[in-house]
């Protein structure tokens, strides 16, 4: 099928529909105007490729178009959640799902607990021969967001802001990963991001660049960048990256400096440094890392599934299908993008609908305009993540919580010596930043470190997964806070920790423990 006649047809058919729906859904009529990026020009000749290609070359189209990935969900979610909205509030009234009696699965959804009362109280009021006057207010209502949610996307698409490059230069590249410096003519400091997302996270536009804000405090920040997976990082896992990317380039950062040095990693990134940190703490003497910051690592996976989804199950249920999913999927294609973000989805399913709708009514003028643009664009780019090594993240831990048990076995790949990631038995000081306004990775599963680790700072950095790495409380709550941190004289643990696993958790469980914004705990 030629393409721009399949888009033409595509949207002939959906302005027929739009022209059928009921008035309140007339707003609909932008999504002809999006649908040229639903459908990139290149996608009949994707389709002619094997499938692994097909993720690969798929991530770095869609990494360089402005939509929420994966927009097709999204799009559906929002209107779905706003079409629904009337009959809900129907539902609310009469006590008994609109749709009750014609679909089987189809029951009364419960009141959201912090809107129960209120909402009890205001459909009390409303009399039953009121109710198709009050099903038109919503659907008034609804329409209004569905649209404001469809003019953010395309405002957002439309916006004029792109980022500028970064001036760092490649130092040292092990296959397709890079280490970037950054200069400066202070001591070497390694960065490591989120191996799921683009790296520059760490250096991501003119006053929100945390590489630019420790060369103003007398560093010289060189971050990894993980790069598109090559031949040879297809087959990689856990234990190569380790031992073959992360490693070499702390050995190049600490053979620069000439000394041991300080690290700081985040989400998965930091994760997957606490095996590095493992292995360079084991060397003794010899050890190359100085202080180790690590920003919302996710370390007891059960915990994390028993809190998302308001911890009723259902985020389990989608993670544990991913093992299904990876036995349908071609031998060695990797997770894509849009896979994950999918995932990520789920555990704010109407999180991208809220932000975008607060778009459209933003100065598209504005310094925060240009700063939601610049994150939005980072979040849906990236590469896929290999094969092996998405099995055992999103599949193994989150079926057997090993990192949380001290179960996380690596293997250095020239010898095959297996190691295990203890990190009762790691010595190097760590700074462990842990959120409660972090939805990604809520305290219950990046706070369990504090309870083993020797000699570990725990610090509430008083933003959310990427607001404590860039925002407007970045500086205050995480940057400042973590410098201090790393120029401090090494902080000596009064005792060693116990090693302890981790307490079956319920649903909805949250940190009972208190901790002031930042202490040192050595238990």
């Amino acid at each position: 099928m030629d393409d721009a006649k399949g888009i033409d047809d595509l949207q002939a058919i959906l302005a027929g529909l739009v022209k059928q729906l009921p008035s309140q859904f007339k707003h609909l009529e932008l999504l002809p105007e999006l649908l040229p990026e639903l459908l990139p020009e290149l996608l009949s000749e994707l389709l002619q490729k094997n499938p692994y290609m097909l993720a690969v070359v798929y991530d770095e189209i869609m990494g360089d178009v402005r939509l929420p990935r994966p927009i097709l969900w999204h799009l559906l979610h929002s209107a779905a959640a706003w079409g629904s909205a009337p009959f809900g509030a129907a539902s609310s009234i009469t006590g008994q799902s609109f749709w009750a009696g014609h679909l089987p699965w189809a029951g009364l959804a419960p009141w959201d607990q912090s809107l129960e009362a209120a909402g009890q109280e205001i459909t009390a009021k409303i009399p039953r021969e009121k109710i198709p006057e009050f099903m038109a207010l919503i659907a008034k209502k609804s329409a209004g967001r569905m649209k404001d949610f469809l003019q953010g996307v395309k405002d957002y698409y439309d916006h004029p802001y792109k980022r500028k490059p970064s001036d760092a230069v490649v130092a040292a590249q092990f296959g397709t990963t890079r280490l970037l410096d950054f200069g400066g003519d202070g001591k070497p400091l390694f960065l490591i991001p989120s191996l799921i997302s683009p790296s520059y996270i760490f250096d991501l536009m003119p006053g929100q660049s945390l590489c630019q804000y420790l060369i103003e405090k007398g560093y010289r920040p060189l971050l990894i960048d993980w790069g598109m997976p090559g031949s040879e990082e297809l087959d990689f896992s856990l234990s190569d990256y380790i031992y073959k990317r992360m490693l070499p380039c702390l050995d190049y950062v600490a053979n620069l400096a000439g000394a041991r040095v300080p690290v700081i990693a985040s989400c998965l990134g930091a994760s997957i440094a606490f095996g590095m940190v493992s292995v360079d703490s084991a060397r003794g003497a010899g050890r190359k890392i100085d202080k180790y910051v690590t920003m919302s690592a996710p370390w007891d996976f059960q915990a994390m599934l028993d809190n998302h989804m308001m911890g009723t199950g259902d985020s389990r249920k989608t993670y544990n299908a991913l093992r299904d999913i990876f036995k349908l999927m071609p031998k060695g294609m990797p997770m894509t993008v849009d896979m994950l973000q999918t995932m990520f989805a789920y555990i704010d399913p109407m999180g991208r609908d809220r932000y975008f709708r607060r778009f459209s009514k933003m100065d598209q003028t504005s310094v925060a305009a240009e700063f939601f643009v610049a994150i939005e664009v980072w979040a849906s780019s990236g590469a896929p993540i290999v094969r092996k090594v998405a099995e055992t993240v999103m599949g193994e831990w989150n079926a057997t919580n090993a990192p949380a048990k001290s179960e996380w076995i690596i293997t250095d790949p020239d010898d095959d010596q297996p190691h295990s990631v203890d990190l009762s038995k790691i010595t190097t000081p760590v700074f462990l930043a842990v959120s409660p306004a972090d939805k990604i990775i809520p305290p219950v599963g990046a706070g369990l470190p504090a309870t083993i680790l020797p000699n570990v700072t725990r610090h509430d950095p008083g933003a959310g997964h990427l607001g404590m790495m860039v925002g407007p409380k970045a500086k205050k709550g995480m940057w400042d806070p973590m410098m201090a941190w790393i120029e401090k004289p090494d902080l000596k643990p009064t005792r060693k920790a116990a090693k302890r696993k981790p307490s079956p958790r319920k649903s909805k469980q949250t940190p009972t423990a208190k901790h002031s914004k930042s202490t040192v705990h050595a238990t």
